[in-house]
C-alpha cells in the first residue's frame, strides 16, 4: 500500500511494483516526493549499470503537480536513499547512504501516525480508516533541504475511503492475483473498513470501525 516492491535481480517487469499510493495519486496527475527529491538532486538517483546520477531523467518525467504523497499514510522525521548500486542492481551499502531530514514548515508536526489501523481477528485482517485523522495532514507544507519545500495533497485531491476502495479493487484484480503467485483472500470495502477474511476463519464481520 505505502511501500513498493523491487527485486534488483529480476530481469522481468514482475520484479518491480511501485507503491500503490504512488500509482493511485499518479492517476490523479499528482507526482510524489521521491521523484521530486531525485529531480531536485536532493536525493541520489543512480543508474543501475554505471551509477551515473539520473537527476535529468527524473526532471524530464516531472509532472506539473508534485506533492509530499507519502505523508498521507504517516510521516517520519527523515528519508534514506542508497548512494550507489552494484551492476546487478543490489544496494552497495559500502558507498554509504543519504539521509534527508524532513520537518513541518510551521514546526507543529513532529511525526504523524498512519490514519489506517490494522487489526487481526483469527486469521483475518481488517483495515480501519480514521477519516478525521487523515484530514489533519492534508494541505501542510514540509521542508526537506536547502529551504526547499513540498506540500501534502489537499482534501480535494485525496479521500481515504476512496483510496481504500481502490486498494481493495487493486488487490482483487486478476493481474495482481497473478503477480502475487498464489490466491489471495478477497478484500471487501464496506464504506467503513476493508475486510480480508481467510477461509476457515471465525464468522462475523470482525472489529467495528
Amino acid at each position: 500500500m505505502k511501500t513498493g516492491y523491487n527485486d534488483p535481480k529480476s530481469t522481468t517487469p514482475d520484479g518491480y511494483q511501485r507503491s500503490f499510493l504512488y500509482q493511485y495519486m499518479h492517476k490523479k496527475g499528482i507526482g510524489n516526493e521521491k521523484a521530486w527529491l531525485k529531480s531536485e538532486r536532493i536525493a541520489p538517483a543512480v543508474n543501475r549499470a554505471n551509477n551515473e546520477h539520473r537527476g535529468e531523467h527524473y526532471a524530464a518525467m516531472r509532472p506539473p503537480n508534485f506533492k509530499y504523497v507519502r505523508a498521507l499514510l504517516g510521516t517520519g522525521d527523515r528519508l534514506r536513499y542508497i548512494n550507489a548500486l552494484y551492476q546487478d542492481g543490489t544496494p552497495n551499502w559500502s558507498a554509504g547512504s543519504t539521509n534527508i531530514e524532513i520537518r513541518h514548515k510551521e514546526d507543529e508536526i513532529k511525526r504523524f501516525p498512519s490514519p489506517i489501523l490494522f487489526k487481526t481477528a483469527g486469521s483475518s485482517t481488517f483495515f480501519l480508516p480514521d477519516e478525521s485523522l487523515s484530514k489533519e495532514i492534508m494541505g501542510k507544507t514540509f521542508q526537506f533541504k536547502e529551504g526547499k519545500t513540498l506540500p501534502t495533497p489537499t482534501e480535494k485531491e485525496f479521500n481515504l475511503g476512496e483510496f481504500l476502495a481502490a486498494f481493495a479493487d487493486h488487490i482483487n484484480s486478476d493481474a495482481m492475483q497473478t503477480w502475487l503467485g498464489k490466491p489471495h483472500p478477497p478484500m471487501r470495502f464496506n464504506g467503513k473498513k476493508i475486510s480480508c477474511i481467510n477461509k476457515g476463519s471465525q464468522k462475523g464481520d470482525g472489529p467495528n470501525a
